[in-house]
């Protein structure tokens, strides 16, 4: 009888390892989704402004220099840091719709000067870098959704706390869930 409560609690202690393995590699994964997520918002984000600099190219050539160009532009001109925080890429995603609603504003004052395929094309390209940018968007917190439920809850909660993992700030834009491209 003494083996089978040996061999018992043996099987307790595997199981239990097993099970703690387990939600150690869930919330492994999901903490590694949740980056892979912000490197896509990262990878739009700087297709954006890019387009969104060829755009400003055309406009200043062809009108000159808008006032109060984007501030952000020499920030920003290598793509998004690595170390910048996902607030700091809302905000930074803001600016540049912003900014676009400038450049629009001054095209409809001189719509002559841009009926052509060059900036139909840049505006096509920016409506498509919007669409992308609101899938990694989405993509990103639904990620971020499920791993702070994970991590909020038994026994996520405790693996959180063993690797020091907190919740993920959501990827927030004043006006996502609208139709906001400034170029439609």
């Amino acid at each position: 009888a003494g083996t089978y409560i040996g061999l018992s609690a043996v099987l307790v202690l595997v199981a239990f390892a097993l099970w703690a393995i387990g939600w150690t590699l869930k919330v492994g994964r999901l903490f590694r989704a949740v980056k892979q997520a912000e490197g896509a918002i990262d990878l739009a984000l700087t297709k954006r402004f890019k387009v969104l600099a060829d755009l400003d190219g055309i406009v200043t050539l062809r009108i000159g220099a808008p006032a109060g160009r984007f501030a952000s532009a020499v920030k920003w001109q290598n793509g998004v840091p690595p170390q910048a925080h996902v607030q700091d890429k809302a905000v930074f995603s803001a600016d540049i719709d912003a900014y676009a609603n400038i450049l629009v504003e001054l095209t409809k004052a001189d719509a002559s000067r841009f009926e052509d395929h060059a900036f139909a094309d840049l505006t096509q390209a920016f409506e498509i870098t919007g669409e992308q940018l609101g899938s990694a968007r989405r993509l990103y917190n639904a990620t971020v959704a499920a791993l702070n439920q994970t991590i909020s809850m038994f026994p996520g909660m405790i693996v959180a706390n063993a690797k020091r993992l907190e919740k993920q700030p959501f990827f927030e834009i004043d006006g996502a869930g609208k139709e906001s491209d400034p170029l439609i």
